[in-house]
């Protein structure tokens, strides 16, 4: 540091003395030539006759000499001073460059102006939501043949996968806004939200076949010509509950009290199911997860995809993936358009023990610009993670 300083001292100081020194060469050449410029116009290289001569002290002219010294010493000075100045502006341009970029960088992972206002209020709208629905279903203990809506309204309070949905509609509302701001943000992307669940080996082993087949036909990805022999090489699976599923693009509608109906889940979303490993294969050194919900689950913290068609060559770097299953991992993202990018973080129980993956992804990449950006907003939306924690501990009862 103290030799970089110096370095920078000393450069300085030459700066300084080029740029006393230039204009005070430039005014002695120039009051010189003006003095004695019939000297000058007599002497070489002006005059014809003394180009042949053999210069003595005699033929010389002084003030033409010292005119010449002057003029050649000021275009060097001249020069240097130019070339250092060009050469400062290239620093200067690199540095105001950079410090345009940190300044991006850093007004990047800022919010928007009215962010923190709609994500206090879309905290305070699920709270009053999930209350006041717990509220009625806790209230009215049984159906009321006369009153159809009565019903429909108890069914709708009892319903937890609903109230989940409403937390992923204003999760998805608030990603969406998140990147509004950005270069890369929103401009007509399809924001969408799923919960996928994690299902143990003992969970697995307790499953009827019809529920087996139906998974083993879901699950993508995972080497086996049965349900027993696939199942058998994972330590889980994370399955996607469809009705705990949002998309932004849905109509939403309302009770005549202006409370939210419904909740439409996204129909799109096809049965989906990925592979859990936690021990390695093959004495690679890793573990073959795929990078969103799989490595959120198993790391517990957040995974970020920027662009999901980089996830097969993602897969064979990590050298434990066999070329058959890079193959389909290639095929599948080349021809999904839904998740062109995604950030998945684990839903974890009381004791912190992770029982699913929240996923929010776009169709276009690049999801929250980069990866501490998304890790970010991961943080931001950790209230609405612990209402997951709620809701899933009362479906799993």
């Amino acid at each position: 540091m103290g030799s970089k300083r110096g370095g920078e001292d000393t450069s300085s100081r030459n700066d300084l003395l080029l740029d006393v020194l230039v204009p005070i060469v430039g005014f002695l050449a120039g009051f010189t030539g003006s003095i004695y410029s019939s000297n000058i116009h007599n002497a070489f290289p002006f005059n014809s006759n003394t180009w042949f001569v053999r210069p003595t002290p005699s033929t010389i002219s002084g003030p033409a000499s010292a005119f010449w010294a002057l003029l050649v010493t000021f275009s060097v000075l001249l020069a240097m001073q130019q070339t250092r100045l060009h050469q400062r502006r290239k620093v200067d341009q690199v540095k105001q460059t950079k410090q345009i970029s940190d300044l991006q960088r850093v007004l990047g992972t800022m919010p928007p102006v009215d962010f923190m206002d709609a994500l206090s209020f879309a905290i305070q709208d699920c709270d009053t939501y999930i209350i006041t629905q717990k509220a009625i279903a806790d209230e009215v203990a049984a159906y009321d043949a006369d009153d159809p809506s009565l019903n429909e309204a108890i069914d709708l309070a009892r319903d937890r996968r609903n109230q989940a949905r409403f937390i992923l509609y204003n999760m998805v509302s608030l990603a969406s806004q998140w990147d509004r701001t950005l270069t890369s943000g929103a401009h007509g992307a399809v924001y969408r939200a799923n919960v996928m669940l994690f299902r143990s080996k003992d969970y697995l082993g307790r499953m009827n076949s019809t529920s087996t087949d139906a998974l083993f036909d879901a699950a993508r990805f995972i080497e086996g010509d049965d349900a027993q022999a696939a199942f058998a090489s994972l330590d889980g699976i994370l399955e996607v509950d469809q009705e705990m599923t949002f998309r932004d693009t849905v109509q939403l509608n309302s009770n005549t009290d202006g409370s939210p109906d419904r909740i439409p889940h996204d129909d799109e979303v096809k049965p989906f199911a990925l592979g859990v490993s936690l021990t390695e294969r093959d004495g690679s050194g890793a573990l073959p997860n795929l990078p969103g919900a799989p490595e959120a689950f198993v790391t517990q913290k957040p995974s970020v995809v920027l662009d999901t068609q980089a996830i097969a060559e993602h897969c064979r770097n990590l050298g434990c993936f066999s070329e058959t299953e890079i193959s389909e991992i290639s095929r599948y993202y080349e021809m999904d358009t839904k998740g062109r990018s995604i950030i998945s973080w684990p839903i974890k129980d009381a004791r912190g023990e992770p029982i699913a993956v929240i996923n929010i992804y776009r169709d276009k990449e690049e999801i929250s610009l980069d990866e501490i950006r998304a890790k970010r907003l991961v943080g931001i939306l950790e209230p609405f993670t612990l209402m997951f924690r709620d809701i899933l501990a009362d479906i799993s009862e």
